[in-house]
């Protein structure tokens, strides 16, 4: 079975075309490295980050609403991107560099934010959009709920207009184990910079139709073949 699926997966996880973000525009791009290259790079990100997760932001800290608010505390805390920087358009980073850098837009800092959620093992999306700011957290294993305002540094209570529906709720509860998101056929953005859950959407993508959630509101999840 793994012979398989790591067949399928030289074939479609990682292909030789791309996009990149330059402010409202996106541009495809080429590129040749091989796939156990890309294949190695995904899995060296993970190990980065989870080193990030539990060396420096939350060393020590086993309790999640703890640690999740230690990741948010941090997040938060990063500088704006500097003047200069993409005065010849908007080029959105990748989360890693976000976290290597110190600084972000607002959408690159809820992205670095969901992804090390994730990392740490609980679930995390976007509310409205990336660039709104606010994001919604769900620790599986005691079904809690959490709200978070990157843009404007607000936690809790603090953050206003987040009343998800129990569909919505129950949309990502669905979700919340590897062999659920399989079944399913749904992934956060998140999960798709992990390198178990990446192989498996693309494969799934592939050969049945799969989505990635890229945010959700009260009433519904939004979900599309890839995060945009």
């Amino acid at each position: 079975m793994f012979i398989l699926t790591a067949a399928i997966a030289a074939l479609v996880v990682f292909s030789d075309e791309g996009e990149i973000a330059l402010g409202k525009r996106k541009e495809p791009i080429k590129h040749q490295l091989s796939l156990l290259v890309k294949l190695a790079a995904l899995r060296e990100r993970q190990v980065y980050l989870q080193a990030w997760l539990n060396q420096r932001i939350a060393p020590g800290i086993q309790d999640p609403e703890k640690k999740i608010d230690a990741l948010f505390a941090h997040i938060s805390a990063l500088e704006k991107v500097p003047k200069g920087i993409n005065d010849r358009g908007n080029v959105e980073q990748h989360e890693y560099y976000t976290l290597i850098k110190q600084y972000g837009s607002v959408s690159e800092k809820v992205r670095t934010f969901c992804l090390l959620v994730t990392v740490a093992g609980y679930q995390a999306v976007p509310f409205q959009s990336e660039a709104d700011g606010r994001v919604v957290v769900r620790i599986p294993a005691t079904d809690t709920w959490l709200n978070y305002d990157v843009k404007n540094k607000k936690t809790g209570k603090e953050v206003e207009g987040i009343e998800l529906s129990d569909e919505v709720k129950n949309g990502i509860r669905a979700i919340g184990t590897w062999i659920e998101k399989v079944l399913r056929r749904q992934y956060t953005r998140g999960d798709r910079n992990i390198l178990g859950y990446r192989i498996s959407f693309e494969v799934e993508r592939l050969l049945f139709g799969a989505a990635c959630i890229s945010a959700v509101t009260n009433e519904k999840i939004e979900a599309s073949e890839a995060c945009t």
